[in-house]
């Protein structure tokens, strides 16, 4: 999915440590059961999907977290995504494959958890050009190698899962079942609820002006709203 391009996240940790947390945060299926932020102050600069995902998380693992955004949640890149989640051949090369096989189950953990509705109902993909297709026959070889269920699927079956659809004769249509949808404003809201629902701030409309600094270190930052979301 794409995300809000201003995310920023500000704390009282230096950057490689946020980092290593929230990259063990996704190579545990985003499982903060198994981490703990307790002690760190996070502000969040944009409430997109990004951002709402990163302010849930480290809430839940104990961080005291503020989210604040000029106009809302999930007002720009966030509303306008194909909300698409998938693991299909595009994702080359094989680990990061493996990291959006990995976002997947992340994904399904937040949908039982927060019940946010999710359409796992697979994805269709096909091109006109024979070179192009020859490819993809290619691609779906490697993905079914990777562990992904992906297949060609026949006409009639093609006419089931999308009736809607004239596929104009297209042969070797690759089906990828693991993939699913959902509604990007719908989730955004649920990960901000959810980690208000662990003591998380949320503010809008508020503008991020400024990032206060002694000796090199983040000890504040400063809104339009004259006040700031936190300050030594």
């Amino acid at each position: 999915m794409k995300a809000d391009s201003n995310n920023l996240e500000l704390g009282r940790i230096n950057r490689r440590a946020l980092l290593k947390l929230a990259v063990a945060s996704a190579a545990y299926g985003l499982n903060t059961r198994e981490l703990s932020a307790q002690g760190l102050r996070v502000v969040v600069a944009g409430a997109g999907i990004i951002g709402a995902s990163i302010a849930y998380h480290l809430a839940r693992a104990g961080a005291t977290v503020t989210v604040v955004d000029q106009e809302g949640p999930a007002i720009h890149a966030s509303r306008g995504t194909f909300a698409w989640i998938n693991a299909t051949w595009a994702k080359q090369p094989q680990h990061y494959h493996t990291l959006n096989q990995d976002g997947l189950l992340g994904w399904k953990d937040l949908q039982q958890t927060l019940k946010i509705p999710i359409r796992w109902r697979g994805s269709l993909e096909w091109f006109e050009q024979t070179q192009r297709q020859e490819k993809l026959k290619q691609q779906i070889h490697e993905q079914v190698a990777w562990g992904e269920k992906a297949r060609f699927v026949s006409p009639a079956e093609l006419a089931t899962l999308e009736p809607g659809v004239n596929f104009k004769g297209a042969s070797n249509v690759a089906y990828s079942e693991n993939d699913g949808a959902l509604d990007p404003v719908l989730a955004t809201n649920a990960l901000l609820n959810a980690a208000a629902g662990y003591g998380a701030t949320i503010k809008y409309p508020c503008v991020l002006n400024d990032v206060l600094q002694r000796s090199g270190r983040v000890t504040g930052v400063a809104t339009t709203r004259g006040d700031n979301a936190w300050r030594d």
